[in-house]
């Protein structure tokens, strides 16, 4: 449940977005590095109103086809769902934003930001969906697997200690890592040393996974039924 909460948010944030811009024109990129003469060029409150439109659509598409993919039970396709959704609306965007400054002369300089800026909202909106996308893991050819984003294969042999528990160690840093809400994923330094987090959600038990190579693994799951077949596997019963 809580990957299909996750992509919720990110839709309600895409629309409140939306709603934001039209009456604060100033967030949209591009559009607050003009100068004066070319803002009023602009046709502002054309394109804030076709900007809230596509976000209301993007966030609508994220959160109700996030809803039958859950419970058509094709979870896995959430994340290209998310993203297919943000790179459409965003080619809309850009469209629309052309044809409204293609009569407006830019500089180099406006060009590269607005290009720089759209860059690094994609990026962003990808990390964030790759946070909340649970992690594949399981045991496959005598290795304990963990896919996705930090993946790791670690050969059985090299497992010194499997433990379900309830406790965390106190998290001192985020070293190299991806957080958002109670999504972690990555690597986290605690007054014990190096840590690795695999969390898709707020829930306990943890299942703790040590090896001779790997910093110890601390992993939740949606339910404890999860937990236990993972503790399962990795004890070979």
């Amino acid at each position: 449940m809580g990957e299909i909460l996750f992509t919720i948010i990110i839709g309600l944030s895409l629309i409140g977005l939306g709603f934001l811009v039209v009456k604060f024109p100033m967030l949209i990129s591009g559009y607050n590095t003009m100068p004066e003469a070319d803002r009023k060029k602009f046709d502002i409150d054309s394109y804030a109103l076709f900007m809230r439109k596509i976000m209301v659509i993007m966030g609508c598409v994220i959160i109700f086809g996030s809803i039958i993919l859950y419970l058509i039970d094709k979870r896995s396709l959430q994340s290209a769902l998310c993203i297919t959704t943000i790179f459409t609306g965003l080619g809309f965007l850009m469209k629309k934003g052309h044809d409204l400054t293609k009569d407006i002369k830019k500089s180099k300089t406006q060009k590269w930001i607005g290009r720089i800026t759209a860059i690094v909202v994609v990026v962003i909106f990808i990390c964030i969906i790759d946070t909340g996308r649970p992690a594949g893991i399981g045991v496959k050819d005598n290795f304990f697997i963990i896919n996705g984003a930090y993946s790791q294969r670690i050969p059985l042999t090299e497992i010194t200690e499997v433990e379900i528990t309830n406790e965390l160690p106190d998290i001192t840093l985020r070293t190299n890592g991806l957080s958002f809400w109670r999504f972690h994923k990555g690597y986290y330094r605690t007054e014990e040393g190096s840590i690795m987090l695999f969390f898709h959600s707020g829930k306990k038990p943890l299942l703790l996974v040590k090896s001779t190579k790997a910093p110890p693994i601390y992993i939740n799951r949606s339910t404890k039924e999860e937990i236990d077949e993972l503790y399962r596997l990795l004890k070979g019963e």
